[in-house]
């Protein structure tokens, strides 16, 4: 059945272009303050100043209207400002997520062909410049890296780096007072509303990233609608968690506040355990984040005496969310709304629950469709299915993506000849259209003959009352086909059992779908995008950690950007008999192809198969790039810690806590180095070798 309520009908919004959106917005209210960065302010008559500058000094840089500008940084003012530069003359932004390696952003750079690079020398311990340099290339005289011929300048956001090509951001705004103000103003007013405003990368989830086409007006219909529904206003102080370069970061977050005249707070790094001091100390009102981010606010002992007053919103994406949480939300935080929704790259924002939807709408359904957006589902002949039945989810209207960037055959694949955007998710109407996300299409595994989906499992078991969150994966079972595997995070303070886990599920599932294995872990790993990595997990099925994921997770839980991990190796066999690390793959392969692998790329693949061939084929086609960079900088790079080439050409460091020692203090904070040392320690003291990656460069040390 399709849904396509009429009721609750809006208004569009009163603008089809973003450089006509912030110019009315400035006239109208421009000493009303829309960014709060630390001691930055702006108020959005500033933001219209700033971003001209922007737009001027890119074009005296030459950049053309639908030329491709990327940003590569975490979430600033600067950020802001860039993006809406970027938009009054007509370029493209391409988001890069702060998680990514060198590589990783190589791939979007070059197939979108930016002209110009945003970023930053150092964040969280990550040099941007020197990720790209070991993968693209040294900088000539006429670009900033020999193998990016399209990208012809970075801009430094803060610092300053002695590069060909690089400009600090004060050199770049230098570059402005060469273009007439009126040209640019005249580019502004060029600008059409279906002309595309961002490149947004999938997750790869499902294979190699794509690259997602959006247009302005789309943009702005879309979340116009969703900041109605959520409540946001002039005046509210909105922290923004999601990086920049996700989707909802940069239209939930940068749009919908300009639209709103909310005062968006950027968060660069988030620590829960801080969030409500944060909404304390900056009285803010309006709160994203998942289900045990407010879970753990109410279970804090201290909330009776904290002032959270002004917190009038809470917002969870697509989320199975107890009841009694929605409930306790609302009675011990004094939210005015908890609002849950659905949403994807390609389709915007698709379904949303309504400010007067019971807690058992909120907890159970991601809402209803937006206005003028029509949801169907179907079965696997594409018939559709009635209320009440599992069906793909089909998804039609102006939220749907103009298409995959240079890839017409995909656009193809995931848009129907009568504009029905494929999701690849499974859901289930109810008559009134409220939407329920049951799993990913691809994630449904036979169980004896019997469909199971790990989303309906994972919400099954966060009712348990020691379960804070949950992921299910199949995994191979020689007599029912695939059973279930979950890796279960405890709530804060309570200490189950495996075996009581599994107990609980006998008992309040049905056979097919209990567990077959339940594993505790602290946390659970995340793509690039924030989504729980499931192919990483699928990983942990093949090869087992030898240690308690739990104490992997303590050692490594800081560490931002993922870039070190430890795994023992046997040293009978060779091969890894534990690993550890934010976001890995363990998979049976040659250890350096492990740490290349895990170093490169934070994306994931759909098998692990193809994960050991992406890693082969990456390790071929750089391995001797790298190992002659190493040994070209290795004496200054590592401040000439001894290493030297094995059989294989594999860079090995001689000196296990010697490289540690200038890894750590380069990247990370003192008492993560001390922790990371002591931990090979304890591995070699265990009998293993501990194999440790940084950044492209690994090295396997002996006992």
């Amino acid at each position: 059945m399709t849904h396509t309520p009429v009721r609750d009908q809006l208004e569009p919004p009163p603008w089809s272009t973003l450089p006509g959106m912030l110019r009315e917005r400035a006239r109208a209210v421009p000493q009303a303050t829309v960014v709060l960065d630390g001691e930055t302010s702006l108020t959005v008559g500033q933001l219209r100043v700033q971003a001209a500058a922007v737009a001027r000094a890119l074009t005296a840089l030459g950049v053309a209207a639908g030329d491709r500008v990327a940003v590569w940084a975490p979430n600033t003012w600067q950020w802001v400002v860039a993006a809406f530069g970027c938009w009054d003359i007509g370029a493209i932004v391409v988001p890069l997520s702060t998680r990514n390696k060198g590589i990783e952003s190589e791939q979007i750079l070059t197939r979108t062909g930016c002209r110009v690079l945003f970023t930053t020398p150092d964040f969280l311990g990550a040099d941007y410049i020197a990720m790209l340099d070991e993968v693209a290339g040294h900088a000539t005289d006429a670009r900033p890296f020999a193998d990016l011929p399209e990208l012809d300048h970075v801009v430094l956001f803060d610092g300053t780096h002695d590069r060909a090509g690089v400009l600090t951001w004060e050199a770049f705004l230098r570059l402005a007072p060469t273009v007439p103000g009126p040209d640019v103003e005249k580019r502004a007013l060029a600008v059409r509303p279906d002309d595309p405003i961002e490149i947004l990368s999938t997750s790869g989830t499902t294979g190699e990233p794509k690259g997602v086409l959006l247009a302005g007006a789309q943009i702005l219909r879309a979340y116009w609608d969703w900041s109605h529904f959520v409540g946001l206003r002039t005046g509210d102080r909105y922290p923004i968690v999601s990086p920049f370069a996700h989707g909802f970061g940069i239209n939930a977050g940068i749009i919908a506040s300009i639209m709103r005249l909310a005062a968006m707070v950027p968060i660069a790094v988030f620590d829960p355990e801080q969030a409500l001091e944060q909404v304390e100390r900056l009285g803010l009102t309006v709160l994203a984040g998942p289900p045990n981010l407010f879970a753990r606010i109410l279970a804090r002992p201290d909330l009776p005496d904290r002032d959270v007053s002004s917190l009038r919103v809470a917002i969870v994406g697509a989320a199975a969310v107890p009841t009694e949480l929605v409930r306790a939300m609302r009675d011990r935080l004094g939210l005015e709304q908890v609002v849950n929704a659905y949403g994807l790259i390609e389709g915007s924002v698709v379904t949303m629950t309504r400010p007067d939807d019971p807690p058992e709408v909120v907890a159970a359904t991601a809402g209803r469709p937006l206005p003028d957006v029509g949801v169907q589902l179907v079965d696997a002949h594409g018939r559709p299915v009635p209320d009440g039945e599992r069906g793909e989810i089909l998804v039609r209207g102006y939220g749907v993506m103009s298409g995959y960037w240079n890839a017409e055959d995909k656009t193809r694949s995931a848009v129907d000849a009568d504009g029905w955007l494929h999701t690849g998710d499974i859901g289930v109407l109810d008559p009134a259209g409220n939407l329920t996300i049951v799993d990913r299409k691809k994630d449904m595994f036979i169980v004896g003959g019997f469909n199971a989906y790990p989303a309906e499992i994972e919400n099954l078991l966060i009712r348990h009352p020691d379960v804070e969150t949950a992921a299910v994966v199949a995994v191979p079972d020689p007599a029912l086909g695939e059973v279930a595997w979950a890796y279960v995070v405890p709530r804060e303070g309570a200490r189950p059992e495996p075996a009581d886990i599994t107990a609980w599920a006998r008992r309040n599932m049905s056979n097919y779908k209990v567990p077959r294995k339940v594993t505790l872990v602290t946390s659970l790993p995340v793509t690039a995008n924030g989504k729980i990595d499931k192919v990483l997990l699928r990983g942990w099925t093949q090869t087992a950690p030898a240690l308690d994921p739990s104490e992997f997770r303590r050692v490594l839980g800081h560490f931002a950007t993922g870039v070190v991990a430890i795994t023992a190796i046997d040293p009978a066999t060779g091969t890894p008999t534990g690993l550890a690390a934010n976001s890995f793959t363990s998979v049976s392969l040659d250890p350096p192809l492990v740490a290349f692998c895990v170093a490169h790329t934070s994306s994931s693949w759909p098998r692990i198969r193809e994960a050991e061939r992406y890693c082969v084929n990456i390790l071929a086609a750089h391995q001797e790039k790298v190992c002659r960079q190493l040994a070209r900088k290795g004496p200054e790079k590592f401040d000439g810690v001894p290493w030297h080439a094995s059989p294989a050409g594999t860079p090995v460091l001689d000196n296990a806590v010697a490289w540690l020692e200038v890894a750590t203090h380069r990247q990370h904070t003192a008492g993560d180095h001390d922790i990371v040392v002591a931990e090979v320690h304890r591995i070699a003291a265990r009998g293993g070798a501990p194999l440790v990656f940084f950044q492209g460069a690994y090295g396997q040390f002996a006992r």
